[in-house]
């Protein structure tokens, strides 16, 4: 175990490209940078993301795709209905993925109200993972079109 290391949010990231791994650092707008080419700071600040050189906003991409889960989510629950025949334990399943799906709907809330866009982001994800989970094991119904399932 390391002593004093950063927050993994102030790790170096590499991507991929043709001319070959392109280095990514990940670092607080407003933190000095160290030697080492990381930063570190406390969560609550801005961070930015540097892509060749150009700094992005890190926290309005997170911030942006966290209201477009939760959205997304929201929809694909008023769309998702159970159709395992009533009292099976397929239909206890059906509806087990759909309270799932609702609880993390409302524990992304919880945590997007929190300032916590990260843990919201996550929780609509994984809600919207149940849904997908049950459609394709073909206890919830679905729409096979649009943008809301992977069916």
């Amino acid at each position: 175990m390391v002593a004093d290391s950063p927050p993994l949010l102030d790790s170096q990231i590499t991507s991929s490209s043709n001319a070959g791994p392109t280095p990514v650092s990940v670092t607080p707008s407003s933190a000095p940078t160290v030697d080492s080419g990381v930063t570190s700071s406390p969560a609550t600040e801005t961070a930015s993301i540097l892509v060749d050189g150009a700094p992005r906003d890190c926290m309005a991409d997170i911030a942006e795709k966290t209201d477009r889960y939760e959205g997304l989510l929201a929809e694909a629950l008023k769309k998702a209905t159970v159709a395992a025949p009533g009292e099976t334990p397929l239909a206890a399943a059906a509806e087990d993925c759909v309270e799932m799906a609702r609880s993390y709907l409302k524990d992304g809330r919880h945590f997007r109200d929190e300032g916590d866009l990260v843990n919201a982001l996550a929780a609509f994800s994984y809600g919207h993972a149940w849904l997908d989970a049950g459609a394709r094991f073909g206890v919830l119904d679905v729409p096979r079109e649009g943008h809301l399932f992977t069916v």
